[in-house]
């Protein structure tokens, strides 16, 4: 597969997860958070692979099942933030089985994977900026 500009975004999008991940878990700022358990197991399958496999199942941990158990420990900006970002992840790693559908465009657009751009994950963060404005 050929490397693109849009796996360059995804490694931009994880290291936004691992860095949030992991100041909340070095700073003990989750210590009394009922999920942190959660957390931690979530922050080692997703960024302590080391096989190709693990790594893979790791990426995908994050898109497969939303995280909300994360999300709700981050404060708000952030939680929104990171929310989005796993949107555009979501959304670049489909898979779909075209039998599910009734192949009408409307069905088969909304099924189709479609790469991270610059443009939205600009987006993204001008939404996040006006957000961690006003807080």
């Amino acid at each position: 597969m050929e490397r693109g500009v849009h796996h360059d975004l995804e490694s931009f999008i994880l290291v936004l997860f691992y860095a949030a991940m992991k100041r909340g878990l070095e700073s003990r700022a989750w210590d009394t958070h009922p999920e942190v358990h959660r957390i931690r197991k979530l922050y080692c399958t997703v960024f302590g692979g080391h096989t190709i496999d693990e790594i893979v199942t790791g990426r995908t941990r994050l898109v497969n099942r939303r995280p909300d158990f994360l999300l709700d420990a981050l404060d708000k900006p952030v939680s929104q933030l990171l929310y989005s970002c796993r949107s555009l992840l979501e959304r670049q790693y489909v898979k779909v089985n075209r039998q599910d559908f009734d192949h009408t465009p409307a069905e088969l657009e909304l099924s189709r994977q479609r790469v991270i751009t610059y443009g939205e994950l600009y987006q993204v963060y001008d939404l996040a900026i006006r957000k961690f404005s006003k807080a």
